[in-house]
């Protein structure tokens, strides 16, 4: 790097690959709300003000601040490709994690499994989902 200031396209490789993943760590496993939601936007966006030094008394909108840093809000797309690829690690293996998604622990039904299949269904019942999950090519197709 340059002894000089950091320009505008090294801080925004700075910011995806630090500070995005420190945040993000384990995001996979998360389950939304509306209001968490609303957080992480509100973070994407806190990001892309901080590198280009706008303050919240400017009043610049949300649009105007991904034009000047010429990126779209990506922060939801990022942790559905990592929960899409979570997924379909954990129902390939026989493991105690798979066994809690399918609700199956000690004859329990928890909540939990589906919460976290809710957004990777996109309409598929969960044995469709299952068989898509077993053919790791069409899986990761399905990703993209």
């Amino acid at each position: 790097m340059s002894t000089g200031k950091l320009n505008c396209e090294q801080k925004k490789q700075i910011i995806k690959s630090t500070v995005r993943n420190v945040a993000l760590y384990a995001a996979e496993t998360w389950m939304f709300t509306e209001a968490s939601k609303k957080l992480l936007e509100a973070f994407e966006m806190w990001t892309w003000q901080r590198m280009l030094k706008i303050s919240w008394t400017e009043k610049v909108t949300n649009e105007e601040v991904l034009v000047h840093a010429t990126e779209t809000r990506s922060i939801f797309k990022m942790i559905w490709c990592r929960k899409h690829r979570w997924l379909g690690h954990v129902l390939r293996h026989d493991n105690l994690l798979h066994h809690i998604i399918e609700e199956n622990m000690l004859g329990k039904a928890t909540h939990c499994g589906m919460e976290l299949l809710h957004d990777m269904m996109e309409g598929r019942d969960y044995r469709q989902l299952k068989d898509l999950i077993s053919d790791r090519s069409r899986w990761r197709q399905d990703s993209k």
